[in-house]
């Protein structure tokens, strides 16, 4: 019995990996069993990180520093450089979405497909658009 999904699929592909070595000799020994994720570097739980967010950012939600040390992890400190105020998060597309999130996401890779692969419907939900046409996101569905 394993953990959650990013243990099972990590044990997984630890497991195919193992099956795959004769071939590939120069392979190097498991290492993910350690391996902080991406955002988990630099912190020690997502409550302290939104408590040291909220500190440092006093003007900010702290629903939202709770979300973005969750979602982000220490990555967050990087969505947040060079912002002094709500109004530099951009517009409120709703639902705590701003577009400084959606324009960090695009820029790490998140927001767009793998190249040659779109969503299907079904991989997006609909958004509030301040026009109210209730267009879709281009973001995946989070489980």
């Amino acid at each position: 019995m394993f953990g959650g999904k990013l243990t099972t699929y990590r044990k997984l592909a630890e497991s195919a990996m193992a099956q795959l070595a004769p071939y590939f000799t120069q392979m190097r020994p498991s290492w993910t069993a350690t391996a902080s994720l991406p955002g988990g570097e630099d912190m020690t739980t997502p409550q302290a990180l939104a408590e040291a967010i909220g500190s440092k950012f006093d003007w900010l939600p702290s629903e939202i520093a709770r979300r973005w040390s969750t979602t982000y992890g220490s990555r967050t400190w990087r969505l947040l450089e060079g912002v002094q105020s709500l109004a530099d998060l951009g517009e409120h597309l709703g639902g705590g979405l701003y577009t400084r999130e959606v324009d960090y996401l695009c820029a790490v890779g998140m927001g767009n497909p793998a190249p040659g692969r779109a969503l299907a419907p079904d991989q997006t939900r609909p958004v509030h658009h301040p026009t109210g046409t209730g267009q879709r996101a281009t973001l995946p569905v989070q489980g």
